[in-house]
């Protein structure tokens, strides 16, 4: 089974919005940045897990390099990140 990882970069003015919300394989960390390869992107629907815990659902995009610098978190996703009708509140 694949590994996914989400890369979240929050605004630096300290809100709480994010400003990138990425699916990504392969994160590497580069200094004060995360380089990937990007594989999905959130496209606003989003899914509870079996424990009530808020999962985003992403769109399918063709593989690419990605990187992001600064104010950003790299966590695994588990389960099926992608949209399909399985994984989509409707």
């Amino acid at each position: 089974m694949e590994k996914f990882y989400e890369i979240i970069q929050v605004n630096p003015a300290g809100n709480g919005t994010s400003t990138t919300r990425v699916l990504v394989e392969n994160p590497s960390f580069e200094g004060a940045g995360i380089r990937a390869t990007k594989v999905g992107e959130w496209d606003g629907k989003y899914t509870y897990d079996e424990n009530g815990l808020l999962l985003f659902v992403y769109s399918r995009v063709e593989p690419a390099d990605f990187m992001v610098v600064g104010n950003a978190t790299c966590v695994e996703r588990m389960g099926d990140p992608f949209n399909d009708e399985k994984s989509v509140i409707k």
